[in-house]
């Protein structure tokens, strides 16, 4: 099938994730549905106590229409009872569930959950092989979030939640600014009611996110432990042509790898980080970056149905 045809089909994101990844899936064409009524965080809060006291959930559902070819159902803060429900209510659509981050990591649902019949998809080859669940190999960026570029001011740029890894980022930027280099680092709490930290800052808007990617020679991606898969960092990295540092040493197997344009911590001893910086990003080829869009995950997604595992790497392009 290809993507013409794909999109020719009616293909609807279920989402409780707001701001930027919203608006890039809008950006691409895709319906965005938010699966439930609580439009504050006052309303979430209360949704969630509803939810833990075992009160019946499907008052809280926004109602789908019928006759979507294919739903896509996010991870963050489903439920089993609202998968089940959503089967229930639309028999006749294909529904795939995507995980986002590492199973581990995902609120509420874990995969021996989803209901039978709903595709379940991961972005990381260890979690696909520890749950049996299905690996796609793009990654679902939307085009909407390349940025332009601007005056370097920044050596190595650094955004992320705390997710226990905010010390060792933090001591990992003293040694990088002892290299002589310029560094700015945007360490988030994990929630609004997180316990404080003094070198917490707080969020900002994705748009700037991709702004200090534009000003900077490089992007700092430290992942979760036993995380091996490509995340938004080595994305942002490859479409915004900026150079990406990583704690990834599986980056190697994916076909936009470049040893010009990734420092992996732990390989390479720190101090030839600024001749790296240094040298010129080599171009990504653009067959290889539309792989990794948002309408190839969605191709992906459609036409692989429940066929075997795969992974595009550089052992096996198309």
């Amino acid at each position: 099938m290809s993507l013409e045809s794909v999109m020719e089909q009616r293909v609807v994101f279920i989402s409780a994730r707001k701001g930027y990844a919203t608006k890039g899936l809008r950006a691409e064409g895709f319906d965005v549905v938010y699966p439930y009524r609580d439009k504050t965080l006052f309303g979430r809060v209360i949704r969630e106590i509803w939810f833990r006291s075992g009160l019946p959930e499907r008052v809280w559902y926004t109602k789908i229409k019928r006759g979507i070819d294919n739903i896509i159902v996010q991870d963050p803060l489903i439920t089993k009872k609202y998968l089940e429900w959503l089967k229930k209510t639309q028999p006749k659509s294909k529904i795939h569930f995507l995980y986002g981050n590492m199973v581990g990591n995902a609120k509420h649902v874990t995969p021996n959950c989803i209901p039978e019949g709903i595709t379940k998809w991961t972005f990381d080859m260890n979690d696909s092989k520890k749950y049996g669940i299905m690996l796609h190999s793009s990654g679902g960026y939307s085009t909407s979030y390349i940025g332009s570029k601007k005056a370097i001011l920044y050596d190595v740029f650094y955004v992320g939640t705390d997710k226990g890894r905010g010390g060792y980022v933090c001591e990992l930027e003293k040694q990088i600014n002892m290299l002589g280099l310029k560094t700015k680092f945007i360490i988030t709490a994990n929630g609004k009611l997180s316990k404080k930290k003094g070198y917490y800052s707080k969020p900002i808007p994705y748009s700037e996110v991709i702004e200090y990617d534009n000003a900077s020679k490089s992007i700092l991606n430290i992942v979760m432990p036993n995380q091996i898969g490509a995340t938004m960092r080595d994305f942002e990295s490859i479409f915004n042509s900026v150079k990406l540092i990583t704690t990834n040493q599986s980056i190697k197997d994916y076909d936009f790898y470049k040893e010009e344009n990734v420092f992996i911590l732990g390989e390479r001893n720190l101090s030839e980080l600024p001749d790296f910086l240094n040298s010129p990003f080599q171009p990504i080829e653009e067959k290889i970056l539309k792989k990794y869009t948002i309408p190839a995950l969605v191709e992906e997604i459609v036409t692989t149905g429940k066929t075997s595992l795969k992974i595009y790497l550089k052992d096996s392009r198309e």
